[in-house]
């Protein structure tokens, strides 16, 4: 009905022009004009058609990409030496909804014991380092008691290392090595684990949510946590590996969606391990290394700028001045900050999006980084798959 109503306006169009008028004639000579016009009317509304197919075709593909995607993302989460990441990861599965399970808990003792035996040593080769002498006379057999120490087959503490730690820690002298702490570097969270030497030696102990997230869970090769996001299944894999091996590990990791690079903002004046390097230029090296990978062409970047307490804390004492010649802008905390991040954002030629979020990387209450990853997820997987369907170049 709707294709002779139009066919009879055309017709009527047609057959009202003036006699005379050029038109007519033209439509004279052609007795079908009035169908020949409905014949482009409908090709017209073909191409719409078409586009709108086209314009449907392209919505399916993207949301099949993203729905595909979706079902197993992998975000690669990178750093060097001290920089957080393993408690950011951890950080993240403390806030998984089923949490940490009992055997999982009770497992992640013998690493806060480790942890806490290393932070010892730490102090012991520090105050070796600087020649300075314990004030009680005691603590020289304590510190030859504590370098001497085996766990035993289940990892735990007895009460005597534990005292021995203890007592150690609290000699007049650590006062002192810590008044020179830019002339040596402890082990991340010693002060921490230290002062808790005599819980962690309890014969009942149960790490703490708290001891878990500071704890050092040091990994060879790449350690693999699994997520639920707001229905999204997310592979977090932890990278180890020493910057010199990075070309032999980076072909792996193809296709990734997200990068999340932990940068610690509180060890500008430390020392990275096994280099004359500071840490901030080694933690700048692989930065700039991986944004501009071509294997990452497409990735996003979370940037987490992590020890955020340990900075404000620092500046303080330890002029930011003293390490970047062209800074000026004294214990300022956002001045300095957006300098170090300048640092990064100034070697991410391949133009990257990257997304800078300071962090207070050890706060077991803290959920931003699962909020700013779920974020960054799903605009990267919107992207990639209008990228895909050919929309985005």
């Amino acid at each position: 009905m709707a294709a002779v109503q139009l066919l009879s306006t055309f017709a009527t169009a047609a057959s009202s022009a003036s006699p005379t008028t050029p038109k007519r004639v033209g439509l004279a000579r052609h007795a079908a004009a009035p169908y020949l016009l409905a014949r482009q009317y409908f090709a017209g509304n073909a191409l719409a058609r078409r586009a709108r197919a086209r314009s449907t075709q392209i919505d399916a593909q993207i949301n099949q990409q993203a729905v595909s995607v979706k079902r197993e993302c992998k975000i690669l989460v990178l750093g060097t030496e001290g920089s957080g990441k393993s408690t950011i990861v951890r950080q993240m599965r403390l806030h998984e909804p089923k949490g940490i399970s009992p055997d999982d808990r009770l497992a992640a003792r013998s690493a806060v014991v480790a942890h806490l035996l290393d932070s010892a040593h730490a102090v012991l080769d520090a105050l070796e380092k600087l020649d300075l002498q314990f004030v009680d006379p005691g603590n020289a057999d304590n510190a030859d008691f504590v370098r001497g120490y085996v766990l035993d087959a289940e990892d735990k503490l007895n009460s005597d290392i534990a005292e021995a730690i203890r007592s150690l820690w609290h000699d007049v002298v650590v006062a002192t090595l810590m008044g020179r702490s830019g002339e040596f570097r402890l082990v991340d969270n010693a002060t921490y684990f230290l002062e808790a030497a005599g819980r962690i030696g309890a014969d009942d102990y149960v790490p703490t949510d708290e001891d878990m997230l500071k704890a050092r869970a040091p990994v060879g090769t790449v350690s693999q946590t699994q997520l639920q996001l707001d229905g999204m299944s997310i592979h977090l894999l932890e990278v180890g590996m020493q910057k010199s091996t990075k070309s032999r590990w980076i072909q792996a990791f193809d296709d990734i969606t997200s990068i999340v690079f932990c940068a610690s903002l509180g060890d500008y004046d430390a020392q990275a391990t096994g280099t004359t390097r500071k840490a901030l230029d080694e933690s700048l090296v692989l930065f700039e290394d991986t944004v501009n990978s071509s294997w990452f062409q497409h990735t996003s970047v979370i940037l987490l700028l992590t020890k955020l307490d340990l900075f404000e804390a620092k500046l303080a004492t330890v002029p930011l001045k003293k390490y970047a010649s062209d800074y000026d802008d004294g214990a300022d905390v956002g001045a300095a900050m957006k300098y170090i991040l300048r640092q990064y954002m100034n070697r991410n030629r391949a133009n990257l999006l990257v997304y800078p979020v300071p962090v207070e990387a050890t706060d077991p209450t803290a959920t931003v980084c699962r909020r700013i990853t779920l974020t960054v997820v799903k605009d990267t997987i919107l992207q990639s798959a209008l990228r895909t369907s050919g929309i985005l170049c």
